[in-house]
């Protein structure tokens, strides 16, 4: 059986996220050392419903926003040629444009990392940038890249995402 990594914080069930439910009281309950007594796989298949039915769609409902907005404020988001290389939008959000992506961070903190796929492709999802946003939202379960790439493995074996390498990035995934 494979045991959460220690420097991962997904095993902090203290810090609710979406409606809840019997098995985060029943995961806070455990001693965090008995968490393996759930079955790591089980574990990983649950949270990757709320993962991807929380995490992952706050964050991909931010970048479109922000997407939209620095469009309508700034022009199209040109990444290798951008109009305004950094600045703040209307709603208070900071960018900052770089390489292949912009950094958005938000009023209240919450950090946005987007990027462009090199194949054009504008909904990619990284582990390590859900890992920023899922911190900076104060979400310690979903703030470990690994932990959030075992998530996104978890959810390609169950169909419910797609993995992808595109030119120089790995570890990209793609909702089914």
């Amino acid at each position: 059986m494979v045991s959460p990594d220690k420097n991962s914080r997904r095993d902090d069930a203290d810090t609710p996220i979406g409606n809840g439910g019997d098995i985060e009281k029943a995961r806070a309950d455990l001693p965090k050392e008995d968490l393996g007594a759930l079955g790591m796989e089980s574990i990983l298949e649950v949270d990757v419903d709320q993962f991807l039915g929380t995490l992952v769609a706050d964050y991909r409902s931010a970048c479109q926003a922000l997407l939209l907005e620095y469009q309508e404020n700034i022009g199209p988001m040109r990444v290798l040629k951008p109009v305004v290389r950094s600045g703040t939008l209307p709603s208070g959000a900071e960018f900052s444009v770089h390489g292949f992506g912009c950094r958005f961070t938000q009023p209240d903190g919450t950090i946005v990392e987007w990027e462009k796929g090199i194949d054009g492709r504008t909904d990619m999802i990284e582990p390590h940038r859900l890992a920023d946003f899922a911190e900076s939202k104060g979400i310690s379960q979903f703030a470990s890249p690994d932990y959030n790439l075992r998530l996104l493995q978890k959810a390609v074996e169950l169909g419910k995402a797609e993995a992808g390498n595109s030119g120089l990035q790995n570890n990209v995934f793609f909702l089914a």
